[in-house]
């Protein structure tokens, strides 16, 4: 069954970690025969990858067309999204503790499910938002295999270490 999705991202103009999720995300959905749309308000090079890969883009939510799944990762994109596709069903995922962009819309009914990438986050959606955890999900960012082969074992005596500090003690 091919669904239609639509991803949103605050932005597709960098390479932060919610736009190589996003890429990688609409990649994959998109070559197992999904309907994938991506909106961002700030469009650059990731957006042109996703465009190069068959993904529809999107800087205009109005231009996507009634999706079946909204996945958000940034509260104001995903409430626009949910806003303006009164039938779409919503995820949202929570990549970020304390960014103001990771705010869950925890009042649209139409989220079904809150995603966390790791503890931390779910922690915030859990206790700072008080989403029960019959809606939330750890879900941890995954690595493309095919583009990040598995190095060779770690000798047992390293031969050299490398030290960050800030100075501060």
């Amino acid at each position: 069954m091919s669904l239609r999705l639509l991803l949103t991202n605050v932005t597709l103009a960098g390479r932060t970690g919610t736009e190589i999720v996003t890429r990688d995300l609409a990649q994959g959905l998109h070559s197992r025969g999904h309907d994938v749309a991506v909106y961002s308000p700030s469009l650059g090079p990731i957006a042109r990858e996703l465009e190069a890969g068959g993904v529809r883009v999107l800087s205009r939510i109005e231009d996507a067309g009634q999706p079946d799944i909204v996945q958000g990762h940034h509260v104001l994109e995903t409430i626009e999204a949910l806003a303006g596709f009164a039938r779409a069903r919503g995820v949202f995922v929570c990549h970020d503790r304390y960014g103001a962009h990771s705010i869950p819309p925890a009042g649209w009914p139409a989220v079904q499910r809150f995603v966390a990438v790791d503890e931390n986050c779910l922690e915030r959606l859990r206790d700072d938002w008080g989403i029960s955890g019959t809606q939330t999900r750890v879900i941890l960012n995954a690595v493309d295999t095919a583009r990040f082969k598995a190095r060779s074992l770690l000798p047992a005596k390293p031969r050299r270490a490398l030290v960050f500090s800030t100075g501060e003690s």
